[in-house]
């Protein structure tokens, strides 16, 4: 093992025995904070409570990912517990293929948990390992990637979304075959066929709560009613729903603040930097602010950690020219 490996083992037990001293004192849970219902959803499922519809197998997803920590609750069993089981479920963060520069910033991730929710942390993973392996990922992906990914993604439609955006975006850098990216629009058109019922839902129910409470309210003909008007409207209820909106209407400045640091460091990147991962980023986040959920969150750390490798460099290339001046 060489220096550089055990420096680098040795920071990540260090942080790992104060993150989780830090979370024993705040007394953190995957299941702490419930204004989004995300325990009602599992207790629900584990009950049987679950319905045969184009979202049944998102919702099993995020009820085997969750279920370990779900357990140990309804058991009231020791916090500590959920601790050293939320580190373990961030240990693919360390062991990306990026510079060990990246990797000693990635132990923030577990800092992050004592500021949002576990879930929230689980989906800023998923969306990073994808960006992680689009900047710095040489000769593909690992299988493991796409798995844990997708896998955590799926505790959110939204960073769900983003990650399939994402490998759509840079399908040449994950799928090397010419042959084989063909099947990734045959893969579109299916996941768009599972869920445009769901999708469809969504925004009717936006446009009418009452009349479109139900998935089977959802018809062809209610669709084809869907006039301008509708479509205006159901933009505006969107935006009105949104994180942002929601945070300044309710006067919750932590949140605005939040996004405002996030928009704040992707534009910074988008002006000074020419990769074409930054201005999808960039894109995504935009689009992120027109949904609620943790679509936007979902993007933070990995906004943060590209912007300390861009401070990093141009900290070293300074240094640098100085070094040759003199």
């Amino acid at each position: 093992m060489n220096k550089s490996r055990l420096k680098f083992l040795f920071w990540i037990f260090f942080n790992v025995i104060i993150f989780l001293f830090l979370s024993s004192f705040l007394d953190r849970s995957m299941f702490s904070v419930e204004i989004d219902g995300f325990y009602s959803q599992v207790s629900s499922f584990d009950a049987g409570n679950n319905q045969s519809n184009s979202l049944s197998y998102m919702h099993r997803v995020r009820y085997i990912i969750a279920y370990p920590f779900f357990f140990i609750k309804e058991n009231n069993m020791s916090n500590t517990l959920e601790h050293i089981l939320f580190v373990i479920y961030c240990l693919p963060v360390f062991f990306t293929k990026a510079p060990y520069r990246i990797r000693n910033i990635s132990v923030l991730i577990l800092y992050l948990s004592l500021i949002f929710s576990y879930r929230s942390v689980l989906v800023m993973i998923a969306v990073y390992m994808l960006i992680m392996n689009i900047r710095y990922g040489y000769g593909g992906v690992k299988k493991r990637v796409f798995l844990i990914s997708f896998g955590y993604s799926l505790l959110s439609s939204g960073s769900f979304l983003l990650c399939f955006f994402l490998v759509f975006f840079f399908k040449k850098k994950y799928i090397k075959s010419k042959s084989k990216r063909k099947y990734l629009n045959i893969v579109v058109i299916m996941l768009v066929s599972v869920l445009a019922g769901s999708i469809f839902h969504k925004l009717l129910f936006f446009l009418n709560p009452y009349e479109y409470g139900s998935a089977d309210d959802i018809t062809i003909e209610a669709i084809k009613k869907i006039s301008i008007e509708d479509i205006v409207k159901i933009f505006y209820v969107m935006v009105e729903r949104s994180l942002l909106f929601e945070a300044i209407m309710n006067e919750d400045y932590l949140r605005v603040s939040i996004v405002v640091i996030e928009l704040l460091l992707i534009i910074f990147l988008t002006l000074y930097s020419k990769q074409k991962v930054i201005k999808t980023i960039f894109i995504l986040l935009l689009v992120s602010l027109l949904f609620e959920g943790l679509m936007t969150y979902s993007l933070l750390f990995s906004i943060i950690v590209l912007f300390y490798d861009f401070l990093y460099k141009s900290v070293k290339r300074t240094k640098y020219e100085t070094r040759n001046i003199y």
